[in-house]
């Protein structure tokens, strides 16, 4: 038996490519990032993504960039560039050599973003725990001039997010530690012999130390549990503060539960807040950019959405947004068998004006190929809330092209 099906998927791939020497250093050591990058059979025309540098937290020891790559993904496919950046760990090179890697890293992809369609005016540092750290002080020192290498060229940091970010080594230092574990990481970081000596240096590595109300400083995201084993929130809400008093544009989530990383750093909402914090800075609509002229649904079509907002089961079997698109695509499949009129902007595609108010909406508008089912579905999980998100949605669309809603 042969099944013939009409479907929408997306058209963007995203590729995982590991092992890119970003630099490499005159006693042997070597640094490599890895990327998640988009990909096209073909490309419409020189579209650029967002780029988030990202360093994975280890303690400021050898990072791994590999083990949370599916987890990375999650926010890439929101139409993000991905880099997970290894940096120096600190018992063969102590601070700044850890900053002046980001800056190495980020100059690498500079120069690469033709070929990785990386848009260079939206440049995000990210990092977990002493990745964290290590993203919002090389966002900080960067704006006071410091630790950036010589001869570099600068380059705009759109925003930092701070996920469980250890931003205050000296809190970090008053941890208690066994004797039988070694010498702190913190102390390591300093190049420090002692941990006294670690804490007569420590002032430089604290990130709130520079944040005052005379240098500007890129937007901030901060992200922490509340009850997190590792790193005390205490960290994130003394930055907030002080970011707030000075008023730097800041947002601070802090989440319920004791998780340091892992799944609950990724978690659906989580990431919905990061890529809603990176989607503020998206290029704008063109002022000249034009959709197809829309027509008001006709007098029988608004009886159909009107039966299938107030018995949807009916029509598709259970509350699933994904089969609400399913069902619109077969309606336009079974109306274009007849030659009869289609109410085009409700069939899930790429390009089209409902398409693209819900994009919008969203903050996904226009770096994103995702149609407006997968950009409900990024937002609420598949079912009742998520068509009576879509007719709402409808409803605000119909009004504002000064129609009547279904309402």
């Amino acid at each position: 038996m042969t099944i013939k099906m009409q479907f929408h998927y997306n058209s963007t791939e995203w590729l995982y490519a590991p092992g890119f020497v970003y630099h490499q250093y005159d006693d042997g050591v070597s640094r490599e990032l890895s990327l998640i990058f988009p990909h096209r059979a073909e490309w419409k025309s020189d579209e650029r993504f967002p780029l988030v540098v990202y360093i994975p937290g280890a303690a400021w020891h050898k990072q791994e960039l590999y083990f949370d790559v599916p987890k990375y993904t999650r926010l890439a496919e929101w139409g993000n560039v991905f880099a997970i950046v290894q940096v120096r760990e600190s018992n063969i090179a102590p601070f700044p050599a850890q900053l002046e890697d980001i800056h190495r890293a980020v100059a690498w992809l500079i120069k690469h973003a033709e070929q990785f369609h990386i848009n260079t005016s939206q440049i995000f540092l990210a990092g977990n725990s002493s990745g964290g750290h290590l993203a919002l002080l090389a966002a900080f020192t960067k704006a006071h001039g410091k630790y950036i290498p010589e001869g570099f060229f600068d380059y705009t940091i759109a925003g930092v997010i701070g996920q469980a970010a250890s931003s205050d080594l000296k809190m970090c230092q008053s941890t208690p530690w066994p004797a039988e574990w070694g010498k702190r990481p913190t102390t390591y970081l300093m190049g420090a012999d002692t941990d006294e000596e670690c804490l007569e240096k420590a002032d430089i590595v604290v990130c709130k130390n520079y944040v005052t109300d005379g240098v500007p400083l890129p937007p901030v995201l901060l992200l922490h549990f509340a009850d997190d084993p590792v790193v005390n929130c205490q960290m994130s809400r003394d930055l907030y503060e002080i970011l707030t008093q000075t008023s730097h544009n800041a947002v601070y989530y802090e989440l319920a539960g004791n998780a340091h990383g892992g799944n609950g750093m990724w978690a659906h909402e989580i990431v919905n807040i990061m890529e809603h914090f990176i989607s503020k800075t998206k290029d704008p609509v063109p002022s000249g950019d034009q959709e197809e002229k829309i027509f008001d649904i006709s007098p029988k079509e608004r009886i159909l959405l009107r039966r299938l907002r107030k018995y949807p089961c009916l029509y598709i079997e259970k509350y699933s947004m994904r089969r609400l698109g399913d069902f619109f695509t077969g309606y336009l499949t079974a109306l274009q068998e007849h030659d009869l009129d289609t109410l085009c902007f409700l069939i899930p595609s790429e390009r089209n004006a409902f398409n693209t108010f819900v994009l919008k909406k969203y903050g996904l508008y226009p770096n994103s190929t995702l149609n407006y089912v997968s950009a409900i579905l990024q937002n609420i999980p598949d079912g009742k809330a998520a068509i009576e998100t879509f007719f709402e949605l409808l409803d605000e669309f119909l009004e504002a092209n000064r129609f009547e809603k279904l309402t």
